[in-house]
């Protein structure tokens, strides 16, 4: 046998860390909303980030293999220990048995698989791991400096250090991240390029059925590999119990160092009338976008389930027809257009020829209510986004003499667009609310550059970069939901009647916490250009 890992065994490892990874990035960011600590909040969305694109190099070195959608078939054993990671009583717990328990185990278990390889033979494994250990590293000493800090009471550190127990007690009754590799025992493979070796890795380490190795190898001899069975399976593992999949919060929660929570953005402060200090606050204020977008990667893995629509009360009726004439023929023409853009999208979808992209792979394997791999990665990253945004928007009103912690917060914005379908918050956010903001932001950018504010006209530069990539995901994604969904409606009439009832439902958030809010809401949402919909994530008065 050669000294370093077979190709089958290397495999093995590599689907085993990408198992735990992706569970990971795509399942901690439901536990964020409940992240008290704005900061923390932050930097935990940052570091899920970092692990999401590790989990891509891993994906892409896996696919090297012949193994292109290893996201279809996860570990169960590790998705189930990623299921009572999210069982944590409080976001402590949460920090500390991710960092100093699963992230100190993923940390050693690289590692070791380093030490394992062949680090010429294997040199596209050694980058893809080696390139992120110190990053994975550095996560690692932020959660011990902020968990051995003076941050925990004592009695909140003991329940951290019993729920590290739990999580620790977990993964070693599933015998580590890398054990069941050594313990299947193979011995009838050799090492080298053998496209067999990874025939009978996959049918042996996994008992897959041989039509889930063809897809998965797009390989003619999977079957014959396949047919062979487990080889040298390891007896039962220790009993464990299966966790329910957990379920996200309808309110988000924030630290009370904020004094103002309330249901919508407001402009009462003596500064109200200063255009720069406005769209700071603007841009703090995207706040409550962090845990909406990371509720989006949460639920994608269940429209019809987690991305369901909870309810919530709603209030405000459309406006009856414009009495004067050229208002009127201006609405008129807006609906007109709005209606052909509707019907060039429905004849596009019939000359479709059936399902496309994503939606034709989710035929062939996974669960039609799951999004794919990319899915995750696009509102992954525009959770990140959302969070530099906040953060620039804070260190600008810092340094315009304004106390983020004064100002009010729009809580209701996740309480709103977090409990609507997420084939509804992802419409209603990325096509009107980004969308319909450009406007607004250059205008300010503008403003910025009169006063000589380079600073702030850069904030708002690099924010429309990101904005039109949301804009981008959104187009993107909102298809191929309602591809999954069998939703006859086009896009355009799904974004229209999802900002309609984001609208109604901020509207009665307002009503009942005493804010402003209207009986008249207006007109459905007919464009950007046609000031139909007040919903946009610009500075308002200049929107």
């Amino acid at each position: 046998m050669p000294s370093g890992l077979t190709v089958g065994d290397n495999l093995a490892q590599l689907w085993r860390h990408f198992s735990l990874e992706y569970e990971l990035f795509r399942s901690v960011p439901g536990w964020v909303p409940r992240v008290v600590a704005y900061e923390v909040k932050c930097v935990l969305v940052e570091h899920l980030h970092e692990d999401m694109r590790r989990a891509r190099a891993l994906r892409e070195r896996i696919a090297d293999f012949g193994v292109f959608a290893p996201e279809r078939r996860i570990d169960p054993g590790l998705a189930n220990l990623v299921r009572h990671l999210l069982q944590a009583p409080f976001d402590g717990a949460l920090v500390g048995a991710l960092y100093r328990v699963l992230k100190v185990e993923q940390a050693a278990a690289y590692r070791r698989h380093l030490d394992g390889t062949l680090r010429l033979n294997d040199a596209p494994t050694v980058a893809a791991v080696e390139d992120h250990l110190p990053k994975l590293d550095r996560q690692i000493a932020w959660a011990k400096a902020l968990l051995e800090g003076p941050a925990l009471p004592t009695e909140l550190g003991r329940q951290v250090d019993a729920f590290e127990d739990e999580i620790r007690n977990h993964l070693a009754a599933l015998g580590g991240i890398l054990a069941p590799l050594a313990a299947r025992g193979r011995s009838g493979v050799t090492g080298g390029s053998s496209i067999a070796e990874l025939e009978a890795s996959l049918a042996g380490a996994a008992a897959m059925p041989a039509e889930e190795i063809a897809e998965l190898t797009e390989n003619a001899r999977a079957a014959a590999a396949a047919a062979a069975g487990p080889a040298g399976a390891s007896g039962p593992a220790p009993a464990i119990p299966e966790y329910p999949a957990y379920v996200r919060p309808r309110l988000m929660a924030l630290e009370p160092r904020f004094r103002r929570q309330g249901a919508d953005r407001q402009h009462d402060e003596p500064w109200k009338e200063d255009i720069l200090a406005v769209a700071a606050y603007t841009h703090f204020t995207e706040l409550p976008v962090i845990d909406i977008c990371a509720a989006i990667v949460y639920d994608g893995r269940d429209l019809d389930g987690l991305g369901a629509d909870r309810g919530g009360e709603e209030a405000g009726e459309p406006a009856p027809p414009p009495e004067d004439p050229e208002e009127a023929a201006r609405l008129a023409a807006a609906t007109e257009t709005y209606a052909r853009a509707v019907a060039r999208a429905q004849e596009q979808r019939a000359r479709g020829a059936g399902l496309k992209g994503e939606t034709a792979a989710a035929g062939a394997g996974g669960r039609r209510t799951e999004l794919p791999f990319e899915f995750y990665c696009d509102f992954l990253r525009q959770t990140w986004d959302e969070v530099r945004h906040s953060r620039m928007g804070f260190e600008r009103l810092q340094a315009l003499g304004i106390d983020p912690y004064a100002v009010a917060i729009p809580m209701g914005h996740y309480a709103v667009w977090g409990n609507m379908h997420l084939r509804d918050r992802i419409a209603s956010l990325t096509q009107v609310g980004e969308a319909c903001s450009f406007k607004g932001k250059r205008e300010w950018v503008a403003a910025a550059h009169e006063r000589g504010e380079w600073l702030s006209a850069l904030e708002h530069d690099y924010d429309m970069v990101d904005e039109k990539n949301h804009v981008r995901f959104g187009a993107r994604w909102l298809p191929e939901i309602l591809n999954r969904l069998a939703d006859a409606r086009s896009p355009e009439e799904v974004v229209q009647d999802a900002d309609w009832t984001f609208r109604r439902r901020i509207n009665a958030a307002k009503r009942d916490l005493g804010e402003a809010w209207k009986e008249v809401l207006g007109n459905k949402f007919l464009g950007c250009g046609t000031q139909t919909s007040d919903v946009t994530l610009a500075p308002e008065i200049i929107a």
